[in-house]
């Protein structure tokens, strides 16, 4: 069901993206005739190993169209281009892994009421505000609720020169985590030049806006707050409660694993980002990238009210 619903996602995200080109343009004609394909494949000695790159061009100047495909090591066109279309073999790694691990410890335990799982998501619902489990399960499930926000403040500045919309896998993020944001990693490409008026108007007047950064800081803040008290009482008690849930239920482990990757993936956001305002000191780069990963998610938003806002460009 899943998989389903992930593949679903990837099909409305192209579809999103490709629209507007099968509306007609009546000032122009475009008499039938073949269509003109290219295939240029560099030399064995062009081509590196860090993965594959697809790139398509398209020049309205006659009927033809001509596309080509190319596996290079490098992206010659502009990285802003729309069209570029690559494998990032890191997040598509880390997607396979974390989808193939979630199904064998979903087989290994079953699913649906009965389980130990479908238990916690029953004790979970029945008072959500302050569910009767593990202090650090019930953090770690909260924060993978918050986490698709903090993506959105780091992806969408850079959205429109993607492939593919990253609108519906951050809206399935929320229930699948990174099963449904790995996909879109995975094809997602760096693009460190933007500035304000490539911004749409949600990007520039929420998700770059400091106060709404603020609250999700306090939002983060009061995930993070009933973990102190139990953690300071009896810390002991409190991780191997949640080691005890973890080798018991599958959702727990799925979950903090999910919350990991999540993680890692925000901070390696949070570098380019930096790079995308100006700053060009790889040190602090890496510091404060470093950094966010010592408080999940919420270190990710903390950066996001502090940095610099983008260029106003042309």
């Amino acid at each position: 069901m899943r998989a389903v619903f992930c593949l679903t996602c990837i099909l409305a995200a192209f579809v999103g993206r490709d629209t507007l080109a099968f509306v007609p343009n009546k000032e122009v004609t475009i008499a039938s005739r073949l269509v003109n394909e290219k295939v240029r494949i560099q030399p064995l000695s062009q081509v590196g190993n860090v993965g594959f790159s697809f790139r398509k061009t398209t020049k309205v100047a006659s009927a033809q169209f001509p596309t080509k495909i190319a596996m290079a090591s490098g992206v010659e066109e502009d990285d802003r281009s729309m069209d570029n279309f690559q494998i990032n073999p890191l997040f598509a790694a880390l997607w396979a892994g974390f989808f193939l691990f979630g199904v064998v410890q979903t087989a290994g335990e079953g699913v649906g009421a009965g389980t130990p799982s479908g238990d916690l998501i029953q004790i979970y619902a029945a008072n959500p505000a302050k569910p009767d489990l593990n202090e650090l399960f019930v953090t770690v499930f909260n924060l993978l609720g918050l986490a698709p926000l903090a993506a959105a403040s780091l992806i969408m500045p850079s959205a429109k020169f993607q492939k593919l919309s990253a609108t519906p896998f951050l809206f399935a993020s929320a229930a699948f985590g990174y099963g449904a944001l790995g996909p879109y990693m995975a094809t997602r490409a760096p693009v460190t030049n933007v500035n304000q008026s490539d911004l749409g108007w949600f990007t520039r007047n929420v998700l770059e806006n400091k106060l709404f950064s603020g609250a999700l800081v306090l939002l983060g803040a009061s995930i993070y707050a009933p973990l102190v008290g139990p953690m300071v009482a009896d810390a002991q008690s409190v991780l191997n409660g949640f080691g005890d849930l973890t080798s018991q239920a599958a959702i727990a482990l799925v979950s903090s694993c999910d919350l990991a990757i999540i993680t890692l993936t925000l901070s390696i956001l949070v570098a380019e980002d930096m790079e995308t305002r100006g700053i060009e000191d790889k040190n602090t780069i890496t510091a404060v990238s470093a950094s966010t990963l010592l408080l999940p998610i919420v270190g990710a938003i903390l950066y996001c009210a502090v940095r610099p806002s983008l260029s106003e460009g042309e």
